[in-house]
């Protein structure tokens, strides 16, 4: 399963030497440990529902090892990627057109990290 977190923070967060006011690498993470509010103060009611969003997709991940909750909407990646903010949306194939254009181009194995 794939997922992307289409949320941010809802003040920029300081976080080493940078001002993160996107999305960033560990935002979810953050969202998931609760830890958001440690890096802001007033938590917004979006960065209140990315945690609970979190916790949710990943406690029944824990729990039962699948995501049933979510079947048959969210299929195992490449056919679907959740989407991930205050909600979670399914979409077939996400940037597909990017991607084929990666791919055909040859530039996803020299630039890019495959998982």
């Amino acid at each position: 399963y794939r997922y992307i977190v289409n949320s941010f923070p809802s003040r920029p967060i300081s976080k080493g030497r940078y001002v993160k006011r996107y999305a960033f690498h560990g935002w979810d993470l953050m969202a998931f440990l609760g830890t958001t509010s440690y890096y802001i103060d007033d938590l917004s009611e979006n960065d209140k529902m990315l945690t609970e969003n979190m916790r949710a997709l990943v406690s029944e991940f824990v729990r039962n090892g699948t995501l049933l909750h979510y079947k048959p909407r969210w299929l195992p990646y490449p056919e679907c990627t959740a989407l991930v903010g205050n909600d979670t949306v399914f979409v077939d194939k996400y940037s597909k057109e990017k991607c084929d254009f990666w791919t055909k181009t040859g530039l996803a194995t020299k630039y890019s990290w495959v998982s």
